[in-house]
């Protein structure tokens, strides 16, 4: 997954590194001794949180070799929001505008990725944003495939970018046409 920031540290010491396009990434120091390594599907503008409001955090033991996982279950679910959400904010989107960003008057977009199976929504967005809670983004059934989660994501972060051109005409716009808005950006 791209973009994700690895951390590594060992008692008082931390490095760090991003990775990259392959996965692939090299943190900016050396350890002698194993260190622990761990990171969140978080970013400065947006974070993937998971059922009880945090990022989601993956975390490996003390190591000395590379740490290389391989994402499965809900921890997949979450990498493929995180995948989303980063090329929608960071890579080239054509000229489309960007999602909320996060500022001094405004927080990070939260992604919630919910484990519910029973639920008849794939996701949704609350219209509003504050300082406190920012934008919050709902994405259920983690059993889909990634290919429907990942435009799933795209979907809740475009009636995002709908809701940030103008709030109050976003509230009363009837649902049909914020729908059709968010399907373009497909």
């Amino acid at each position: 997954v791209e973009g994700i920031k690895v951390r590594a540290y060992r008692w008082f010491t931390g490095y760090s590194g991003i990775t990259d396009a392959n996965g692939d990434y090299h943190v900016d120091g050396i350890y002698i001794r194993p260190a622990n390594f761990w990171f969140q599907f978080e970013r400065y503008d947006f974070s993937v949180n998971d059922h009880h409001g945090g990022p989601q955090e993956v975390s490996g033991g003390k190591m000395q070799t590379p740490w290389n996982i391989n994402l499965t279950g809900y921890n997949r679910f979450c990498a493929t929001i995180f995948r989303a959400a980063f090329h929608y904010y960071y890579k080239d989107i054509q000229g489309l505008s960007r999602p909320p960003q996060n500022s001094t008057w405004a927080t990070q977009v939260k992604l919630a990725a919910f484990d519910w199976y029973q639920t008849s929504d794939n996701g949704d967005m609350w219209a509003g944003r504050n300082t406190l809670l920012g934008s919050l983004i709902h994405i259920y059934k983690p059993q889909r495939p990634s290919v429907d989660v990942y435009a799933t994501t795209i979907h809740e972060l475009a009636h995002a970018v709908h809701w940030n051109m103008s709030p109050p005409f976003f509230s009363m716009t009837d649902d049909i046409v914020c729908e059709s808005w968010a399907r373009l950006a497909l």
